[in-house]
């Protein structure tokens, strides 16, 4: 009996893994192949910039959206990709992987302190994320993020001189699902994500 690479051993976990998630998960997937009835249009696209539902066409506010199917396609894995594909937003981490900076048309914060709170405002189900540490944090299960550029006062408070960023995370179901995904690459390249 010859011995097994770790390599080996890895891509064999993984595919055994994925085949018993799929038969737990096969239903909802299943359904989710069914073809989508189009007009032939422009996708709509409904969001919630103002407090309310409404076409992203119909409102007066400079943003973009960014669906859940959009993000897995841009290989977003963490709440700081979302700059793969937004224009006029920059994410960094001046002071090391816990720290981040949120700039929107170049208004961002300059004094990197823990305790001071950036013009650029992070939202999550419409819920104020008032310490930049927490944007680390992965995006499986979130339904859209809307970036919405300029003053955003009069809706989301103080904190939004420079423009916002909203996490809108997916509604709970009665139905059981999960997801796995595995990615393996050159040197040692090996990553597992499931829910």
């Amino acid at each position: 009996m010859q011995p097994v690479s770790p390599r080996t051993l890895r891509f064999h976990v993984a595919v055994l893994a994925a085949a018993g998630l799929a038969s737990f998960a096969g239903e909802p997937m299943a359904r989710a192949q069914q073809p989508a009835t189009t007009s032939g249009g422009l996708e709509e696209v409904i969001v919630t910039a103002q407090k309310r539902e409404q076409n992203l066409q119909d409102i007066g506010i400079a943003m973009s959206a960014i669906s859940a199917a959009d993000l897995t396609d841009l290989g977003v894995v963490g709440a700081t990709d979302i700059t793969k594909s937004m224009p006029a937003v920059v994410l960094t981490q001046p002071n090391g992987p816990s720290s981040f900076s949120l700039a929107i048309r170049g208004v961002v914060q300059n004094d990197f302190a823990d305790h001071q709170e950036s013009p650029a405002a992070i939202y999550v189900d419409d819920v104020y994320v008032s310490q930049m540490v927490g944007l680390a944090f992965s995006v499986f299960d979130v339904d859209r993020v809307e970036v919405l550029r300029g003053p955003q006062g009069t809706l989301f408070g103080r904190n939004a001189t420079g423009g916002l960023a909203n996490y809108i995370t997916r509604k709970p179901t009665d139905q059981a699902g999960g997801y796995l995904d595995t990615t393996f690459g050159q040197r040692n390249l090996g990553r597992v994500e499931g829910a």
